[in-house]
């Protein structure tokens, strides 16, 4: 397990390895969520996808910035 702090406004924490993207006006963006692998801690982002009111999975990151950041700024 890793505990972080949430690095930026825009990450709210759900629990110890799962965070809720937000974007600018507030609105849900997606997960992140991080997955231990072989190689190292990743962050899974998963975008929302409204018409079937779940979530989609994007890819496996390094960082949660990076997870964060392509949820936030991708349509």
């Amino acid at each position: 397990m890793i505990t972080l702090a949430s690095p930026t406004p825009h990450l709210v924490r759900l629990g110890a390895d799962r965070w809720r993207v937000l974007d600018r006006d507030g609105s849900v963006r997606g997960l992140v969520e991080t997955v231990v692998t072989p190689a190292g801690t990743r962050f899974r982002a998963s975008r929302f996808h409204p018409a079937s009111r779940g979530f989609r999975a994007v890819g496996d990151f390094w960082t949660i910035a990076e997870a964060s950041e392509t949820l936030r700024l991708s349509r």
